[in-house]
């Protein structure tokens, strides 16, 4: 296996962000947004080298 595959990962969409967390009953990592935006569930934290340097700075 040459490469890790990756969930591609929307870039700068973090503007909207509440918090994100960690969901005990599926086990992911949710990043919850205000309004009615969808929320997005990462199963593997590997995902996150796919954001944006701006999104993961605001993850920090």
């Amino acid at each position: 296996m040459d490469k890790i595959p990756l969930m591609p990962m929307k870039q700068s969409f973090l503007e909207d962000m509440r918090i994100w967390c960690y969901d005990s009953d599926t086990h992911e990592a949710v990043i919850v947004f205000n309004g009615d935006k969808e929320n997005i569930q990462m199963l593997d934290p590997i995902w996150i080298v796919n954001m944006s340097a701006n999104d993961i700075s605001k993850l920090f």
